[in-house]
């Protein structure tokens, strides 16, 4: 019975974390979203940047800067890929978890079943005749094992 209880558990467990879990696979996915956005941008402001260096209308410094924004925006939506492809193994890990003590649960219940499938059925009224009394005295004992 202990078991069966734990079993239930840990499958409640996984359901909530499963829950959590998507949670954190939305969350990344508009993380990418955003990174997405911000790398488009640093890469046209670089593109302008750098083509105002070429023809004198704009400084080399200016050029470096959004160059270097434009790095730090890969590497952001690298990250957040990153983090996307994490979540999402780890949704499918704790899914097939969730499935495996759903299993283990349905297994339990079967060797239950089975187990009560094997035992014979107990009268209600096995107690009473059981009880010291119900057998009679030692005399009509050894009479009737005669």
């Amino acid at each position: 019975m202990k078991n069966k209880k734990l079993l239930f558990v840990l499958a409640m467990l996984t359901v909530g974390t499963v829950a959590a879990q998507q949670a954190q696979v939305l969350q990344a996915q508009a993380q990418i979203k955003d990174a997405d956005a911000a790398l488009r941008f640093a890469q046209e402001e670089n593109e302008r940047a750098q083509d105002l260096a070429r023809t004198g209308a704009g400084t080399v410094q200016r050029a470096q800067q959004a160059q270097s924004q434009l790095l730090q925006a890969q590497a952001a939506d690298d990250r957040a890929n990153a983090a996307l492809n994490a979540a999402q193994k780890q949704l499918a890990a704790l899914q097939a978890q969730r499935i495996s003590a759903q299993a283990n649960i349905e297994q339990a219940r079967a060797q239950r079943d089975l187990r009560r499938m094997q035992s014979p059925a107990i009268p209600s009224n096995w107690a009473a005749r059981q009880s010291p009394t119900s057998c009679g005295t030692p005399e009509s004992f050894a009479r009737d094992r005669r």
